[in-house]
């Protein structure tokens, strides 16, 4: 859905001017046949909270502002929660939430569902109840922290190329990219940046040329 213009511009118009409140806001989008409808933005106070009920149709997508200019990278948190909402709604498809980048940048931040057999798989192999520390702490743990944070020393040793990014990509959002990939989480992540159109996030171990593995970061429409 992030493709529907319309409604992305709807989404911008109210949760961009809300990421420099100490709370965030929430949106939700339902859609039947070609049409979409998206409810009245909801303060949650500051963390995430509840979502709206979609106007009208099924519950297609949802949006949410991370509070304070904070990155909008999804936390360990909203990836769960994501997860166990499109396992108990059929016709959830997408997650957005909307936060800041390098230099201030506008980032918006997507969770798309391309093979949800594979995140059932996913939600059974790596339950939240082992995986997840709770809202206090809110951090992976397990085999999940394991992946995602292997991601994060690399990143922070320099075992990652970009190929020179206009924005260079966060350390938690490369984590979070390869860690789906290397678990099969059947979702991607995507990136927007201030007025860019929405790319995917891939972070794939490689070879270099000394035969030393690091992540290949790389976006494509």
């Amino acid at each position: 859905m992030y493709s529907q213009s319309s409604v992305i511009n709807n989404l911008d118009a109210v949760l961009k001017s809300k990421m420099t409140d100490g709370v965030e806001w929430s949106i939700s989008v339902g859609n039947s046949g070609n049409t979409f409808y998206v409810s009245n933005p909801q303060s949650n106070g500051p963390v995430s909270g509840s979502i709206p009920a979609v106007p009208a149709g099924g519950f297609h997508a949802y949006a949410h502002s991370h509070p304070n200019n904070t990155t909008g990278v999804p936390s360990p948190g909203d990836v769960y929660k994501f997860l166990e909402l499109v396992r108990d709604n059929p016709s959830l498809t997408c997650m957005y939430i909307y936060g800041s980048g390098w230099g201030g940048a506008t980032e918006v931040y997507a969770l798309n569902v391309y093979d949800r057999t594979a995140l059932l798989t996913f939600l059974s192999k790596y339950p939240i109840s082992s995986n997840w520390t709770g809202a206090q702490t809110n951090n992976f743990t397990g085999p999940v922290y394991t992946s995602f944070n292997n991601a994060r020393l690399k990143y922070d040793s320099g075992q990652c190329t970009d190929h020179g990014v206009s924005y260079p990509y966060l350390k938690d959002a490369v984590a979070l990219a390869y860690m789906m990939t290397e678990l099969k989480m059947g979702t991607t992540l995507t990136r927007k940046v201030n007025n860019e159109s929405f790319k995917t996030i891939s972070a794939l171990d490689i070879l270099d040329n000394n035969g030393v593995k690091i992540i290949d970061i790389t976006n494509c429409n």
